[in-house]
């Protein structure tokens, strides 16, 4: 809203200071046709589109005010669009989470596995379509003068809409081991070089077209999170009109992450160190292993 008002009040000086130059302009090139009057009464006649300077029978006088009209008309008709095009199509506004969340997946099919989920808010009156949520990872593999990175891992996951919230959740053991041996270690160099992109891209239902938004989460950012976010910030609320209960999204709540105790994240953690641990064969090693 900030945003809208200042570039709507932009515009508008934009608008007045072009309507200035174009009867100052006006002003002095009638400025001979006026001889009796000062250069700044010539000036306020054209800006009140006053009689005295209408109701000249001078064809150059009639043509300056023509044209002093005409380019009013034009600044006003690009102002009026300008502010109407953007009443409609406000900027689009996604809540991300503070944190990245580990959990289990509950979903039919995919029971128990574990996935790293982002929580994605639309507190707009907007649907998202076409949305589409990438993840991209990069963590430290040495360091020293020059330090050697690793950024390959891409991730990417979609839904068709998004009306309120919707959780994009990815396979955990898809992220490198490395990564997850230095979320484990929380070592204080990897905490400030290894980190997760999260970006969200897609479509409004309305005139905005296309939208693109990012946000980076460090090591520290991601959490074990086993509760249910959603009776935070979904309460039933009563309507003044029906009376009747409707769930109403509190985004003042939301997305609230509270971090698991020790014993109820020691499953998890165990499963994510047993599979940092494991090691990677290459074709060679399964060769050897064959024979």
């Amino acid at each position: 809203m900030k945003k809208f008002v200042m570039n709507t009040g932009k515009m508008i000086l934009y608008y007045l200071i072009s309507i200035i130059i174009v009867n100052i302009l006006g002003a002095v090139l009638l400025q001979k046709c006026f001889e009796e009057k000062t250069l700044y009464e010539i000036f306020f006649l054209m800006l009140c589109n006053n009689s005295q300077i209408r109701e000249q029978q001078n064809i150059f006088v009639n043509g300056v005010v023509a044209i002093k009209n005409l380019v009013e008309g034009i600044a006003l008709a690009v102002l009026a669009s300008y502010i109407f095009t953007n009443i409609l199509n406000r900027e689009v506004k996604i809540i991300f989470p503070e944190k990245i969340v580990i959990r289990r997946r509950t979903s039919e099919g995919s029971e128990g596995k574990l996935t790293l989920g982002i929580l994605i808010g639309n507190p707009g009156k907007k649907q998202l379509c076409d949305v589409k949520c990438s993840m991209n990872c990069t963590y430290l593999k040495a360091s020293g003068e020059i330090e050697q990175r690793n950024g390959e891992t891409f991730l990417k996951e979609s839904v068709e809409a998004i009306e309120n919230f919707y959780r994009f959740s990815f396979d955990l053991k898809k992220l490198p081991k490395v990564f997850w041996k230095h979320y484990l270690e929380k070592n204080e160099e990897y905490v400030n070089k290894d980190f997760i992109n999260i970006t969200i891209m897609g479509k409004t239902d309305g005139m905005g077209g296309y939208f693109r938004v990012s946000h980076r989460y460090g090591l520290q950012d991601i959490i074990v999170d086993i509760h249910s976010p959603e009776k935070y910030f979904r309460k039933k609320v009563r309507s003044l009109l029906t009376f009747r209960e409707k769930i109403k999204i509190d985004w003042r709540e939301f997305p609230k992450s509270i971090e698991a105790g020790e014993d109820e994240r020691q499953d998890i953690i165990m499963e994510i160190r047993q599979y940092a641990s494991e090691k990677d064969y290459t074709f060679d090693d399964k060769e050897s292993l064959i024979n």
